[in-house]
């Protein structure tokens, strides 16, 4: 199917406008664009920009005018086939919009930052008063002007006066969109490809600074260097790199920085120790579960002190040895140093952390991490069930009969019903586990509609 439509959920749209929009997808456009797509689109009669999730694509169209897509935003992490799917599961079981469910899902610290600016046209300003007339004259004199900018420097009131000058004819309004995403970035600076930076290169004496020169032969083999190292190594300043730009000798270029919170020396060591007799029977019996390749559940049902954790992780590495990721939950007050240690003494930089305590910036780039296959086991409270895992293998609730698996905000989800959801989707296990389960999960584990599979037996001396 051609993508020369486009059909867009609204993120921020009341419930009472609430549906698809169809918009025309330019032909520039249509080589970037996906399901899932993030784009930035002109809404209602004021053509306000609203950001809008991609649903579906058509090759045509009833309405007779269709407004076309602003832009297609470049965000780092976007909705795939099954998150899409389980926006509208979302919107159906909890009465909720389709933007709510999508804003659940998609990491905060992405944005989009909407201006408006204006332009003169030609217009015969002898029919304007006094302050159309002299806007006009603004503009003209400034070229293409920013709201904000207009409203600095004559007030608020202006706005009532654009509006008028658009609806005549006299000025233009633009609407423009970017992305804003919360990246941690470091400014690098390294050899130009102009002919400039050759010849510097290959005769160092041309340049007056011994301190350009050291820096210079420093970038000439293909490194790259920042203004700190170049001080503390040259005792180079900013000064010394802003000259060798300007003469096109060097150039700047930002880096992304990934934001590691996970401590990378544990104070806790952890030891994998044989596993006991009841603990191969039940691992056993989550192995069969896990190799039937049809969705399944089951109730881990052990008691304190039997080793439900390290059957769990035996079921996590067999996931990511069948190339799959795992995503195992527990409660906010069960995620400590501790079970992050043992986490990570068994996954290594495979694993990833997701907690309410992470700054927006440090959970968007642990999302990238997932999305792009870096990380593929994952530990975390609630929140973490939404993440975009590829080629999900197994999901884990452990402490299942929490109440912090319930979201207070709207939408109102459980992670369970999420959880249930993405094994259906990916036909794989949910393992609940826990040494006093909740009513509801403990009557189908005996009802037969969950597998039940006991330990009952404490470990070693626990």
């Amino acid at each position: 199917m051609e993508k020369v439509y486009a059909l867009v959920r609204i993120l921020n749209a009341a419930a009472g406008f609430d549906r698809e929009y169809a918009y025309f997808v330019l032909p520039s456009q249509r080589a970037k664009i996906e399901r899932g797509s993030i784009c930035a689109v002109p809404y209602g009669n004021s053509n306000k920009l609203r950001t809008a999730v991609v649903t579906d694509f058509s090759d045509g169209c009833d309405y007779p005018q269709i407004k076309p897509i602003t832009e297609v935003l470049s965000y780092p992490v976007t909705l795939d086939d099954e998150l899409l799917g389980l926006c509208t599961f979302m919107t159906e079981r909890y009465f909720c919009t389709y933007g709510a469910a999508a804003r659940t899902i998609l990491p905060a610290g992405q944005a989009m930052e909407a201006g408006s600016f204006y332009e003169a046209l030609p217009y015969d300003r002898s029919a304007l008063n006094e302050k159309g007339s002299f806007i006009c004259e603004y503009l003209i004199a400034h070229g293409r002007t920013g709201e904000n900018t207009l409203t600095g420097e004559f007030g608020e009131d202006v706005k009532v006066l654009l509006g008028s000058l658009v609806k005549l004819g006299a000025v233009k309004q633009i609407s423009e969109a970017r992305e804003k995403v919360n990246e941690k970035r470091k400014v690098l600076y390294r050899l130009s490809s102009a002919e400039e930076a050759a010849l510097t290169a290959e005769n160092p004496e041309t340049l007056r600074s011994e301190k350009q020169k050291k820096v210079v032969g420093f970038l000439k083999d293909g490194g790259v260097i920042s203004v700190a190292e170049a001080q503390e190594i040259f005792g180079a300043g900013q000064s010394v790199f802003t000259s060798l730009v300007k003469n096109k000798i060097i150039e700047k270029f930002e880096l992304r920085e990934q934001r590691n919170y996970i401590p990378e020396k544990n104070d806790i060591e952890y030891y994998e120790t044989p596993l006991s007799p009841s603990q191969k029977a039940a691992f056993s019996a989550i192995n069969g579960l896990m190799d039937s390749g049809e969705a399944k559940a089951a109730l881990l049902y052990g008691i304190t002190g039997s080793g439900k954790t390290r059957v769990i992780i035996e079921a996590c590495r067999k996931a990511v040895n069948n190339g799959k990721s795992a995503i195992v939950l527990v409660p906010e007050i069960g995620l400590t140093a501790q079970a992050v240690s043992v986490f990570k003494s068994s996954f290594g930089e495979k694993l990833a952390v997701i907690h309410s305590m992470l700054s927006v910036g440090e959970k968007l780039d642990t999302v990238r991490r997932i999305s792009e296959g870096d990380a593929t086991v994952v530990i975390g409270t609630r929140s973490a069930i939404f993440v975009p895992a590829k080629n999900l293998g197994l999901v884990v609730i452990d402490e299942e009969q929490e109440h912090t698996y319930k979201s207070e905000n709207t939408p109102k989800y459980h992670a369970r019903d999420i959880a249930r959801y993405r094994c259906a989707y990916n036909k794989c296990l949910m393992l609940l586990a826990s040494a006093t389960p909740s009513v509801e999960s403990f009557h189908k584990a005996e009802t037969g509609i969950y597998s039940l599979i006991r330990l009952d037996d404490r470990y070693g001396r626990a």
